[in-house]
């Protein structure tokens, strides 16, 4: 007997098996759908020219692949067989007037309709040669002469077959049955839907209603493109062709169906993913205000109080996800307003996450990237998207911190792995407003003491020096980073050079972006670029840093080596992972800072901390060193010097809930948003 050789690969790669075609001239290949339209794709998509069958087999072939099939003359033959009959009982050439689902029995085969209904229809029971004789520890079905339930529904025409569906798939709906193969059918003769899986999820109302999750094609780049926008796409189309019954409840759009070893879509990872989806149903605003325990004094403004709003989204079975809102009532800081904030929440995002389905948080951020009404305001988006985030981590069971390592890490694919969620130790830096020289050697040494390694110095022109020098004198040790807050001019450049001299880490954004009066803000990068030229010390970016605009002119300046990330400047946890992902391949520094926040923010940020390369201890200081109570369970708390993510019984998600008796307490407002 002659060895026929064969070639075994780890994985599935269009390129390499039709290069193989040539190397190793090979005549036959047995595909699936997926397979077949890799190869259509592919650049040697000629070569397939070279092969006396393609046998296609697994589910009902994709038209759109069976055109292309066509139209280049390939010798495709639509097969049906299953495990249970040693692979394939019936096949069939396409061709140009082929019948999908349609195959001939092979010789040797025999078949029957069981129960058929008025068309013909009904199960299909086959017997031959390849048929196995039952089950290892398993019943089969078999008829009294010998002919085995395929389970698959089926009619005949003389010894050919069509397949329509199987019976396991079928569901009722309202009373109706609802065949998924049918909706399936319709989704796949849309162009760019690659691939479709259709199945009856449970309906309150109806008992099932049909989800499909569909493969795009056409998705491109998965952080720009809409799945929203195309599944409403795909909605309408069906609209004419689907009667009200069939059409699918849910269309979530997949960039790649996750798949089997054979190359058929993971069905049942494909319905887990739909359990995890993201369905908000309600959305509650929390305005609160909170006095600070002392006063806190910047270059720019004394704060007495802080203002914020906490956003909780709930969601289809439930559970719910927080964030917060951390502009500011004025425009002391940022032109962008607490009040504006509010706003947009309300008459444009809120919108546009009530009753829409979401797979990933990450999608979130692109339908508010489209939202041109929100594009000014970064942080009206920044206050609701990580809310999204929140609840996916408690829907996966996955801390935050690992969610977002994963995204910015990884290769990009839904992170579905079994993982164990699992607390982290964070170190955490001290932020000392402007006080006098004594209290502030005293703020330092008490900071130290709690364990802070690293301290933050606020200054402004003419209270500098003397404190920044006293600090390194007394410590010696200890990293200092100043923050200006935009305080000074090209004209303090020698007390700038003075301070340079004292081993400072960095200093926050020292130049005033509209002094002197003839400079506007659009100069502000140039002249940070010729200031670090003067320096030892990092200058560093911080209110300048805001939005996609401030990113991508930040990135722009080659002599930029260090900034901080404030989740909710650039929109949300999605844009802040873009920005730290660019910035950490140009070499910058990145840290995490603080906006006098509740928890709630406080521990968005120390996840973020925990990505590689954001080394310096991050404006990350106990909630109680400002506020007489957190709003939070647990309250955000450093212990010597060390803040402690998803502490046990919050290990999933942000790793905090809303403490809703000290919320109350400093409520101001309270909104709540539902579906009509």
């Amino acid at each position: 007997m002659n060895a026929l050789p064969f070639t075994l690969y780890r994985g599935f790669d269009a390129q390499r098996v039709l290069a193989d075609a040539i190397a190793y001239k090979a005549s036959n290949i047995s595909v699936v759908n997926k397979m077949l339209q890799d190869l259509l794709a592919s650049d040697a998509a000629d070569r397939l020219r070279r092969y006396r069958c393609i046998l296609l087999g697994g589910e009902t072939p994709n038209p759109a692949a069976l055109e292309q099939a066509i139209a280049r003359k390939l010798q495709v033959y639509a097969s049906y067989g299953m495990t249970e009959t040693a692979s394939l009982i019936a096949m069939d050439l396409v061709e140009k007037n082929y019948e999908r689902g349609t195959c001939a029995l092979l010789p040797g085969y025999e078949a029957r309709i069981i129960s058929p209904n008025e068309n013909g229809v009904g199960q299909l029971a086959v017997k031959g040669p390849g048929v196995f004789g039952g089950y290892h520890n398993a019943q089969a079905l078999f008829t009294s002469d010998g002919f085995f339930l395929t389970g698959d529904t089926a009619s005949m025409d003389g010894r050919r077959i069509k397949v329509q569906e199987r019976l396991v798939d079928m569901f009722i709906s309202g009373g109706e049955n609802v065949y998924p193969a049918e909706i399936r059918d319709k989704l796949l003769r849309i162009p760019a839907v690659s691939d479709a899986y259709v199945f009856g999820a449970k309906d309150a109302v109806w008992g099932r209603r049909p989800v499909a999750m569909i493969e795009c094609a056409a998705s491109g780049n998965r952080d720009t493109y809409s799945k929203q926008l195309f599944a409403k796409e795909v909605a309408k189309d069906l609209d004419n062709r689907l009667s009200k019954i069939y059409r699918p409840r849910h269309i979530c759009v997949v960039d790649s169906f996750p798949r089997t070893g054979v190359g058929k879509p993971n069905r049942e990872a494909l319905e887990r993913r739909y359990g995890q989806r993201l369905e908000i149903r309600e959305v509650r605003l929390y305005h609160i205000k909170q006095g600070f325990k002392t006063p806190i004094t910047t270059a720019r403004i004394t704060l007495q109080t802080r203002e914020s709003l906490i956003v909780e989204v709930v969601d289809w079975a439930g559970r719910s996800g927080i964030s917060e809102c951390v502009s500011f009532p004025t425009d002391w800081y940022l032109p962008e307003t607490l009040g504006q904030d509010a706003e947009i929440l309300a008459k444009y995002l809120i919108p546009l996450v009530l009753g829409q389905v979401y797979l990933h948080p990450r999608e979130v951020s692109v339908c508010f990237d489209e939202c041109p009404d929100a594009l000014a305001y970064p942080m009206a988006k920044g206050a609701l998207e990580p809310a999204l985030w929140d609840l996916y981590g408690k829907t996966t069971g996955l801390p935050l911190w690992r969610l977002i390592n994963h995204e910015a890490t990884g290769n990009g694919t839904e992170f579905t792995a079994e993982h164990p969620a699992a607390s982290l130790e964070i170190a955490a830096g001290s932020v000392i407003g402007i006080l006098p020289l004594a209290k502030t050697l005293e703020a330092v040494r008490e900071a130290i003491r709690e364990g802070y390694s690293r301290i933050k110095l606020k200054i402004k022109p003419g209270d500098d020096l003397a404190r920044v020098r006293a600090v390194r004198e007394t410590f010696p040790d200890v990293t200092i980073v100043l923050d200006a807050n935009q305080s000074y001019t090209e004209s303090d450049l020698e007390t700038l050079k003075s301070l340079d001299s004292l081993a400072i880490h960095c200093i926050e954004e020292p130049f005033d972006p509209h002094r002197p009066p003839k400079m506007g803000p659009s100069e502000l990068f140039e002249r940070l670029a010729r200031l670090q030229n003067e320096l030892k010390m990092s200058v560093c970016l911080d209110e300048s840093l805001v939005g996609r605009e401030g990113f991508e002119r930040a990135l722009a300046v080659t002599e930029l080596r260090s900034c901080v990330l404030k989740i909710s400047k650039l929109g949300g946890i999605k844009p802040a992972l873009d920005f730290y992902r660019r910035a950490r391949v140009q070499g910058v520094e990145v840290w995490m800072g603080g906006m006098y926040e509740t928890g709630i923010s406080k521990y968005l940020h120390t996840a973020f901390q925990t990505l590689p390369g954001i080394n310096l201890p991050g404006d990350l200081s106990s909630s109680s060193r400002y506020f007489a109570h957190d709003i939070c369970n647990p309250p955000f708390e450093a212990r010597n010097g060390v803040i402690t993510l998803n502490q046990d019984g919050y290990q999933a998600g942000l790793g905090c809930t809303i403490n809703q008796e000290e919320v109350n307490k400093v409520l101001c407002n309270r909104q709540i948003f539902r579906l009509p």
